[in-house]
């Protein structure tokens, strides 16, 4: 089952996130929240339960940019790019605990 109680859904996380990534200007690099994880993913799992109780998320939790990114080939041809949506590290974690908590609750439900 999904736990958001414990912090080790949000701890877990952060430790995967990738370094260097490109992030939205007005967010935190990937890199702060594993500077400051001790600190950050404690205050990071209280939004993210506040935001399950009262079903709502920052409002640039839902916002991004999509950009293309090429991939292989021709340059002038639209089959050959692939596009990204760059998000936050916040919105990202969110999102995958969230996804997380889902498939729980989901392998539980489905099980014999």
């Amino acid at each position: 089952s999904c736990d958001l109680s414990s912090e080790d859904e949000v701890t877990d996380e952060v430790r995967r996130l990738r370094n260097c990534k490109a992030c939205l200007e007005e967010n935190i690099p990937t890199e702060i929240y594993k500077y400051f994880f001790n600190t950050l993913a404690f205050r990071l799992r209280e939004l993210i339960v506040q935001a399950c109780r009262v079903e709502a998320v920052p409002d640039d939790w839902g916002s991004g940019i999509i950009v293309s990114v090429h991939k292989k080939g021709d340059k002038t041809k639209c089959e050959n790019y692939r596009g990204i949506s760059l998000i936050g590290a916040a919105a990202k974690i969110f999102g995958i605990v969230l996804l997380r908590c889902f498939r729980s609750v989901r392998d539980s439900e489905s099980a014999p």
